[in-house]
């Protein structure tokens, strides 16, 4: 039911705001944050400590049960190598004014997918929150010429809207995370594949 729906995407939104509190504090004690594989720890796995001192309960998903999805920002420092995370969840109701406050409402989300679940909320340290482009993440506005225009003619618009979607993706080591490459593949990328100039194509391959 669209109640329950909203509901449940309520609590989602207020678990990850509880979550990034938690890790903040984490970081003040530990200069690091938690491991990778906390969240599994914690729902349905072995059980842990590590986050009890923080909350009284780390929250999972209200409907799967499943752990939010958790991805580190790796960094240099070799004492601590997390420089930053991502906490992404899918909510139940597509585009939400959520999701597009942070540029997730589009058709791929936040940039992140994993069998067939496209994340569209998250909250985010050392790094935005979406690996999407931001243009395609808000609604298009009109174009009152495109209608006269059409898709190939006039001011050579054709050639300009190719241009504009040309972007080679990257999968990001610690992935499945999709990262635009600008000026050269960045370091934290897996050099044995990018999505050339499609960022579903990554999404579809990287893992």
């Amino acid at each position: 039911m669209p109640q329950l729906a909203r509901g449940r995407d309520g609590r989602r939104l207020s678990d990850l705001d509880k979550l990034k509190i938690v890790f903040e504090d984490y970081y003040n004690d530990h200069a690091c944050y938690p491991p990778s594989d906390v969240f599994e720890l914690y729902c349905g796995g072995e059980g842990s400590t590590l986050l009890d001192a923080y909350i009284h309960s780390v929250p999972c998903d209200p409907r799967t049960k499943r752990p939010y999805r958790y991805e580190l920002i790796t960094g240099d420092d070799a004492d601590c190598p997390v420089k930053g995370y991502r906490i992404l969840t899918d909510l139940e109701r597509d585009g939400s004014e959520a999701s597009n406050a942070i540029y997730c409402g589009g058709e791929y989300g936040c940039g992140v997918g994993e069998d067939g679940v496209i994340y569209d909320y998250g909250v985010a340290q050392g790094a935005e929150v979406s690996l999407a482009d931001p243009a395609e993440a808000e609604p298009e506005a009109e174009d009152p010429e495109a209608e006269g225009r059409g898709r190939g003619g006039g001011r050579g618009g054709g050639r300009e809207e190719e241009e504009s979607e040309a972007q080679d993706w990257c999968c990001q080591l610690s992935g499945p995370v999709c990262l635009p490459i600008v000026g050269g593949l960045p370091d934290v990328c897996n050099r044995d594949y990018h999505g050339v100039n499609s960022r579903q194509a990554c999404i579809t391959n990287c893992g």
